[in-house]
């Protein structure tokens, strides 16, 4: 008796379905009709006001014409706001020790829940109904403008078929850059006659400290060297060779091969096929 492997075949079932329905047609405007129009957007929706004002109008310039890397442009720069937004806050409650008052300073229904002073400090109102349901509303309206919206474009990629390998290309990540840096060199432009990579100031939000600032670019310049690290780690990993064998001087593929063991017996040798011609055959010799 011998045992002989005979590998072992697997056999894949094709899954019919059914008439598959026609995808909906998409309202879009073409890109370029759409950046043609920003400069004719009020100065007031773009001066001297928040970056994440600007992330809302990337996001509109998405929606409008439902462009791939505009949404891959907008993600990127929503992550790196909200990691720079809420460690500003945070940084504000441990070192100011006042939670949250960062954001409350700068939310449009202010005046329901703190006073202006004339040299430029505030003062909390007293806590009632009113103010509790102003405060609740400033952090909702902040959920919607930050988180929410991140949280949209990501579902909006996600349906769409991308993935987080999409969002760390290189376009993406220089585009989301020098859309950050624009704003800085912008603002400092406008607010104090000279360029600057970082904008430092008090035109655009009411801080109790300028650290605040910094605390947010450390944050988002974390969030960028994190992406491009990955996407340098992708590289890298795409120029490594495939697992080979070397052997007499030329390559072979490594491969596994899974067999059941078939014993041998008479039945797998050759034999003598009878029929009656072969036998007519034998007898007239």
């Amino acid at each position: 008796m011998c045992q002989e492997y005979v590998p072992k075949t697997i056999s894949v079932k094709k899954q019919t379905t059914g008439p598959t329905k026609p995808r909906k047609t998409t309202w879009r405007l073409p890109l370029p009709l759409v950046v043609a129009a920003l400069p004719f957007l009020p100065t007031a929706m773009y001066v001297n006001r928040g970056y994440t004002v600007w992330f809302h109008l990337v996001s509109t310039i998405y929606f409008l014409s439902r462009s791939p890397f505009v949404r891959q442009v907008a993600i990127l720069q929503g992550v790196g706001i909200c990691l720079g937004w809420y460690s500003a806050i945070i940084y504000d409650a441990i070192v100011e020790g006042t939670f949250c008052h960062t954001l409350y300073r700068n939310m449009p229904n202010r005046s329901n829940y703190l006073l202006d002073l004339d040299d430029g400090g505030y003062e909390m109102l007293d806590i009632t109904f009113q103010s509790l349901a102003h405060k609740l509303l400033a952090h909702t309206l902040d959920f919607i403008g930050h988180p929410g919206l991140l949280w949209l474009l990501i579902a909006s990629h996600k349906a769409s078929g991308g993935s987080f390998v999409d969002l760390a290309s290189w376009n993406v990540i220089a585009s989301a850059w020098y859309l950050s840096r624009s704003w800085s060199l912008f603002h400092s432009y406008v607010n104090q006659g000279r360029f600057a990579l970082w904008y430092f100031g008090h035109d655009i939000y009411n801080l109790a400290s300028l650290d605040c600032y910094l605390v947010a670019y450390v944050a988002e310049a974390v969030c960028f060297a994190g992406v491009a690290s990955y996407r340098l780690h992708k590289d890298f990993e795409g120029r490594l060779p495939l697992r080979e064998s070397r052997k007499g001087g030329a390559l072979f593929e490594m491969a596994h091969y899974y067999a059941t063991p078939k014993k041998c017996g008479v039945e797998d040798f050759p034999q003598l096929i009878h029929s009656e011609s072969a036998a007519s055959a034998l007898s007239a010799m």
